[in-house]
């Protein structure tokens, strides 16, 4: 579970003790005992918290170390949280801002989807190699990486949309993975293949 999900969840039992403490028709009856249960409630689901919180900095860290000796010229981004899980994503150069930027992406672990939006901030040097029609390989290569470090898919994003190559102007890019694969997946890597 999420530490947004506990957390809000936390909030919704306070609120709900609260409530039906007012709806109780004598206030100072068994109030002790209310109390007692709401901290002991309390502290289990922050111990939860606290659990779920240090599993997701264990395998973050384990991912970041393990796509860092396998591929070193990669520069972390951020972590995404998809439908399901959290994947690490890696971008590669002339992806972080210099002439592309992405300023979205996404993985859906059960569809296996991944989606990227890419800014374009400067003119492009390769343009035409970029198609301007969606449905179209693009210059940008996903490498879908599984616990370990090994390779589970390595192929070609497509356009979606967004046939101008403009600076200023946005890509919105996609490809799918199969389920076996999708169901691996803990780090992303996006790499611009520049001809």
């Amino acid at each position: 579970m999420k530490p947004a999900t506990l957390f809000v969840a936390l909030m919704f039992t306070l609120i709900l003790i609260q409530l039906s403490n007012r709806a109780s028709t004598d206030p100072n009856a068994d109030l002790a005992a209310r109390l007692a249960l709401l901290e002991e409630r309390t502290e289990v689901l922050t111990k939860r918290l606290a659990q779920v919180e240090q599993a997701r900095l264990a395998s973050t860290t384990g991912d970041q170390s393990a796509a860092a000796l396998s591929s070193p010229t990669l520069v972390s981004a951020t972590t995404a949280i998809s439908t399901d899980t959290t994947v690490a994503w890696r971008l590669g150069s002339g992806l972080q801002g210099d002439p592309l930027r992405v300023a979205a992406q996404s993985f859906d672990q059960r569809r296996g989807r991944i989606e990227v939006l890419l800014e374009i901030q400067a003119p492009l040097p390769d343009a035409d190699t970029w198609p301007r029609q969606p449905g179209r390989q693009v210059p940008v290569i996903v490498i879908a990486r599984d616990n370990s470090g090994a390779v589970a898919a390595e192929q070609a994003l497509t356009l979606m949309r967004g046939p101008s190559q403009e600076p200023g102007a946005y890509l919105h890019l996609g490809t799918e993975l199969s389920e076996q694969t999708a169901d691996r997946v803990q780090v992303i890597e996006l790499r611009w293949e520049r001809y």
